[in-house]
């Protein structure tokens, strides 16, 4: 359950909006269902609202469906609206999924807590079909039909259009691009009783480069043919662009820039921004943060809506300790090697967490004196192949008032794998033990450290990220398991970086044989 109580401006009217409600969600394996319903009292009259978020998902096919409902006298995030939008796709694979969705939209959320706004009424019906040709490459096909129409004063746009469209998307190490091409039909509503349509089309590209690691530069041009937006029915030629770069150097400088040239009539519902640059640098105890640019933000009592403003912003950090924590200890470290990333390494020493720094390092300030141990998470795949040279996790010892200084130096692994193979009886009496096969179990060990292992369906066993060095590699069968013999079951290794070695095992049942003699023996029995 939840209260609010707000000072709203509606309609250049100031008021107080207390609002009660109460939420839940239900989630399963395959369902997931949020809803919410609310009361509002205000100016003397009571409201009500509510939402409702319901998710299905099945192994080739998922629906999700939303409503929003608020009433006149309802001044929550919603006042006076309706939203009912649907979505249900079927997946034919991994790469092919089809599916259709459709959507009506009444509302005024509210820009803020206290202020609303007007969207425009939206009624469409969409069939699409999306295709991920690869990791790289993925093309989205779809046919609409929609209505909108303008709901300020006065009403920039009413159309109703219908229309093919088809996008791609390229995304690339060091290329990014985004292609939107759109053809159909559509008819201007402005006008009285203006029945005919006019055929519009439209084509927008967002190209991206990263010319360096800590550098992209993109663009966007648009270009619309088409009569929605005229309030004589005329065909026009709409051409919009801009470009955005963006910056970060570490974790020190951080910068981005964005320009838009203009915007669609039918996007200028919401806040837009026409031109947006920030710089954001840290220094450690000096952090400096600029901001600045030109926004259009709708139904804003102001008619000067091309103003520049800018924020500037810098921070000392003085670190002057207010008091001073007695009976505490510090522990600082980094690992050592070379061959890994040494960033980005989760170290823990008890309930307490660090991520590495570029260069392996990492520090904990006032811990409680006890004793610890510490543990390192590798979340890079390029540290496969890569582990700690002494035993983890290892206890460490916090004294206090003291620091505790670890050096854990890293090194390169081999691996070993192979394959045990049972070989068939050549006695024709053991047809019965043909058919079986004993448990057998692997064994790689040295002076320091032991490892077991059972064979996979494959009958296949590996030993992954071993360190390098002499090993002994044992086979054997557990229990009693007398009726089968392993060939050469004992093997010296010599495991070495970056390397892996292959060994068979040979399995085969333990054929006896009888021996007959050419001498004569008389046997008698003493009574």
């Amino acid at each position: 359950m939840n209260y609010i109580s707000k000072n709203v401006v509606f309609h250049r009217e100031m008021f107080w909006s207390n609002l009660l409600g109460i939420s839940g969600t239900l989630s399963t394996k395959r369902v997931q269902l949020e809803t919410e319903l609310a009361a509002g009292h205000a100016k003397a009259k009571t409201g009500y609202g509510a939402f409702a978020r319901l998710q299905l998902s099945g192994a080739r096919m998922n629906f999700t469906g939303n409503l929003v409902y608020a009433g006149k006298d309802f001044y929550g995030f919603y006042n006076n609206s309706l939203l009912v939008n649907t979505n249900i796709g079927f997946n034919l694979g991994r790469k092919l999924a089809l599916g259709a969705s459709s959507n009506f939209s009444n509302v005024n959320p509210g820009l803020d807590a206290t202020y609303y706004s007007v969207s425009p009424k939206d009624n469409s019906y969409m069939a699409f079909t999306s295709y991920q040709l690869d990791k790289k490459n993925r093309f989205f096909v779809f046919y609409a039909v929609q209505e909108k129409q303008d709901r300020q004063k006065p009403a920039q746009f009413h159309y109703s259009e219908n229309f093919g469209n088809i996008s791609y998307h390229y995304n690339g190490g060091r290329f990014t691009l985004f292609y939107q091409g759109r053809y159909g039909y559509s008819r201007n509503l402005l006008l009285a009783d203006n029945t005919g349509k006019r055929q519009s089309f439209s084509n927008l590209a967002q190209p991206a480069v990263r010319f360096f690691p800590w550098l992209w530069v993109g663009g966007y041009l648009e270009h619309q043919h088409t009569s929605k937006f005229s309030g004589a029915d005329v065909v026009q030629d709409l051409f919009f662009y801009g470009g955005n770069a963006r910056i970060s150097l570490k974790r020190n400088l951080y910068a981005s820039f964005l320009y838009r040239n203009n915007y669609a009539p039918d996007e200028l519902y919401e806040r837009r921004s026409f031109m947006d640059a920030s710089l954001s640098l840290d220094l450690k105890r000096h952090r400096l943060s600029l901001s600045g640019g030109r926004s259009f933000v709708p139904n804003l009592q102001n008619a000067n809506q091309n103003t520049l403003f800018f924020s500037l912003k810098y921070a000392l950090k003085l670190n002057i300790p207010l008091a001073k924590k007695r009976n505490i200890g510090r522990v600082r470290g980094q690992l050592i090697g070379s061959g890994f990333p040494k960033e980005g390494n989760l170290v823990q020493l008890g309930n307490h967490k660090f991520l590495t720094d570029s260069s392996g390092r990492f520090s904990f300030e006032g811990i409680a004196p006890d004793q610890y141990y510490l543990s390192i998470s590798q979340n890079d795949s390029k540290n496969d192949g890569v582990v700690a040279d002494i035993k983890m996790p290892f206890l460490v010892t916090v004294r206090p008032d003291s620091l505790k200084e670890i050096a854990i130096p890293f090194i390169r692994t081999g691996s070993v794998t192979g394959k045990v193979e049972f070989v068939q009886p050549n006695q024709k009496g053991l047809s019965a033990v043909s058919g079986q096969r004993p448990t057998v179990l692997v064994k790689l060990a040295n002076e320091t450290a032991s490892f077991l292992t059972e064979l996979n369906d494959k009958n296949e066993f590996s030993f992954k990220e071993m360190k390098p060095g002499n090993w002994t590699l044992s086979a054997y069968i557990p229990g009693s398991q007398d009726r089968f013999v392993i060939e050469e079951s004992q093997r010296e290794l010599v495991i070495e970086t970056d390397k892996a070695l292959d060994v068979s095992f040979q399995v085969r049942p333990n054929e006896k044989r009888i021996h007959f003699s050419t001498k004569n023996f008389e046997v008698s029995v003493k009574k």
